[in-house]
């Protein structure tokens, strides 16, 4: 990652955090007025979560690369603020990536790209009240997230029938050197999300967009999208 892409980084996490001191702040001084969102209830609210990801990649590097499904499991956090404003945080494990497939009477050809990432998000939300224990939240901030795993993969399969047997399987580390053909690890993006809260129960629709050129070739950039479904539980 460039320098002055790092800063930019470090820059919205400040910020993101000073909102999230001054929430705090607001809600020692609001204490007893009982004012706050959630039922009334102050300070934070735990949770886990587990879905599905529809993820792919954008950019000229993603030109012949399609979708795939994923999974992300985790936990959240959020911070509740005066006036149903509330900040959420979390750490997530979310597999993402790309695959592309094609075949003819000739031949047979598979790649894949399965990225494995430990993901932080820090968002802003707000959330409506609906009805006695039920509410909608929306939400949106950055998010930071770190390569821990996963793999580029090719197959071929010769179906010519030529008499050569020309088939091929190859696989390598996703994140790595330039010289290893691998990707850079550390990305960060924007992150939108929406949330139906029933009871202690949760249905969560979300969408990340990269912001990082993950790949070490910038003629080519490579970009993380990600669209997701939670179900959770809040504790």
């Amino acid at each position: 990652m460039k320098k002055n892409s790092m800063n930019k980084v470090v820059n919205v996490i400040l910020i993101v955090f000073l909102f999230s001191l001054l929430g705090m702040s607001a809600q020692a001084q609001y204490a007893r007025s009982n004012t706050y969102g959630f039922n009334g209830e102050a300070g934070w609210r735990l949770g886990v979560k587990l879905g599905p990801n529809f993820a792919g990649f954008t950019g000229k590097g993603s030109e012949d690369l399609g979708g795939r499904v994923g999974v992300h499991a985790g936990m959240f956090a959020e911070y509740v603020m005066p006036g149903n404003l509330y900040i959420q945080t979390g750490l997530e494990l979310s597999l993402k990536g790309a695959k592309e497939t094609y075949s003819d009477e000739y031949e047979k050809l598979k790649f894949t790209a399965n990225p494995l990432y430990l993901q932080i998000p820090i968002h802003l939300g707000y959330q409506i009240g609906v009805a006695d224990d039920i509410s909608v939240n929306i939400h949106a901030g950055p998010y930071l997230a770190f390569g821990i795993g996963g793999k580029w993969k090719f197959s071929y399969e010769d179906k010519s029938n030529s008499g050569y047997d020309f088939d091929e399987d190859e696989s390598w580390n996703f994140f790595g050197s330039e010289d290893e053909d691998g990707c850079k690890a550390v990305d960060f993006g924007l992150g939108f999300g929406i949330d139906l809260d029933l009871s202690s129960f949760r249905i969560g629709l979300g969408c990340d967009a990269g912001l990082v050129n993950i790949d070490r070739d910038k003629d080519n950039p490579l970009k993380n999208r990600n669209f997701y479904l939670s179900l959770g539980y809040k504790f």
